[in-house]
């Protein structure tokens, strides 16, 4: 089955919340030290209601991004807007190792995920940039033997993220109900053996 992956970081969600997760409220509380900020902030995050996926991701983002100053948060929120891939590339990823993904957003704030294994080999890649997928004998290219850096993140409650970053292209992931099964697509897609796979330390939390 061929599978194209367009980056986008995450599960596809829609753009609206019924209402603000308790971690997000608890962040703005604690960052923004006046009642005047704090309602500033709210209702600056509240302007991405409708307007990017991945709300929650997207709003603990931009949150930590700003770190308490609101000029910043209108810029990384307007970022957003434009792109929201930006603020996850920003946020989540180690500044001078940029395959290195250090946060996971996708978790409310100063959680942190329950396993993270990783692994690393050469595929070749048809597409490049944000759309690309493992080629098959039937492409007619461009192909290349891309490097890929791969990790699978989770817990059995949420669930496991096999993400996948091959060099020279934005990450992409799936989502799978066990992580049994991001192994097993690990190895169909790229040929990565169990036995192959790392325990990976990360940041102690999103804070």
């Amino acid at each position: 089955m061929t599978r194209i992956f367009r980056c986008w970081w995450g599960p596809w969600l829609s753009g609206k919340r019924s209402a603000m997760s308790p971690d997000i409220a608890a962040r703005i509380q604690r960052d923004f030290s006046s009642s005047a900020a704090r309602r500033e902030a709210h209702f600056a995050v509240a302007s991405l209601e409708g307007a990017v996926k991945q709300l929650d991701r997207i709003t603990r983002c931009v949150l930590y991004l700003a770190d308490g100053n609101l000029e910043s948060l209108a810029s990384y929120i307007k970022a957003a807007m434009q792109d929201y891939r930006d603020v996850i590339w920003w946020a989540e990823y180690d500044r001078e190792d940029r395959e290195k993904r250090i946060r996971d957003f996708n978790l409310p704030f100063d959680m942190k995920p329950q396993s993270i294994i990783s692994a690393k080999c050469v595929a070749p890649i048809c597409g490049s940039g944000d759309l690309w997928k493992v080629a098959e004998p039937s492409d007619s290219g461009p192909i290349a033997q891309r490097a890929v850096s791969l990790t699978i993140e989770g817990d059995e409650r949420g669930g496991y993220h096999l993400v996948m970053s091959p060099e020279g292209c934005f990450t992409a992931d799936t989502w799978h109900a066990s992580k049994s099964d991001a192994l097993e697509s690990a190895e169909q897609l790229f040929g990565i053996p169990h036995s192959a796979w790392r325990s990976t330390e990360s940041e102690d939390g999103c804070s």
